[in-house]
């Protein structure tokens, strides 16, 4: 029997535990790694030390544009990548955009030190992006590293990002991309890619953008059809 591991990463404001109702619906014998990397006693990414005969990465939102950033830096390190409700980047030469985003980032990040816990997570939430989710996840304070979550607010914000759409050209044979049905503006980011011949492996899911907690089954099928055959 093959031996499979699967190494994911959360999206902002996340954590390892996010994954437990994708882990659960999977076969006990598959290695499944998570990080909590915005707690304090989080000290770096773990994966290379990592053997298996088959290494899979799935990311969630930030997750998955840090699985990008491994993607161009590693490209042999995972033999499959599934990107979740990730953006693959803005364009390089819409600056305006960039600048806008780098300014709201900032904000988010001043808000985050300077705002009660509880009044920073309404706010957060009440975003375009997730609306439609009833239930939202339960985040206490506890649980973070305050500044580590800054720090990302600023340094992995999508104005930092490379535009990753030629990578994944380049890629598309072994990446899977996921998208909700209800997440409006992820599924026509995605719809584009496909419809330019960037993307091929193009999955939508009942869901909205947070899919982990919204659709885990459907997403834990995802993971399984991307096994070797033989598992």
């Amino acid at each position: 029997m093959s031996e499979v591991l699967v190494y994911a990463l959360h999206g902002f404001l996340g954590s390892g535990a996010d994954w437990d109702s994708v882990q659960n619906t999977l076969p006990e014998n598959i290695h499944f790694k998570t990080e909590s990397f915005f707690s304090s006693n989080f000290k770096s990414f773990n994966f290379r030390s990592l053997t298996t005969e088959r290494k899979i990465f799935i990311g969630y939102s930030l997750g998955g544009r840090l699985g990008l950033k491994i993607l161009s830096q590693t490209p042999n390190e995972f033999d499959h990548y599934i990107f979740v409700s990730t953006h693959p980047g803005l364009a390089d030469e819409d600056l305006e955009a960039r600048k806008q985003r780098a300014a709201l980032d900032r904000k988010w990040a001043e808000r985050i030190t300077t705002e009660n816990w509880s009044a920073f997570l309404t706010e957060w939430n009440a975003q375009d992006v997730f609306k439609g989710i009833t239930l939202n996840p339960e985040r206490s304070v506890g649980d973070y590293d305050i500044e580590l979550l800054k720090q990302s607010l600023i340094g992995d914000s999508l104005a930092q990002q490379p535009d990753y759409r030629q990578l994944i050209r380049q890629n598309q044979d072994r990446l899977t991309w996921v998208v909700g049905s209800e997440d409006t503006k992820f599924k026509l980011i995605a719809d584009a890619m496909r419809d330019e011949g960037i993307l091929q492996n193009l999955t939508v899911l009942d869901s909205g953008h947070r899919i982990l907690s919204d659709n885990p089954h459907a997403l834990a099928q995802i993971i399984m059809s991307v096994l070797p055959t033989r598992f």
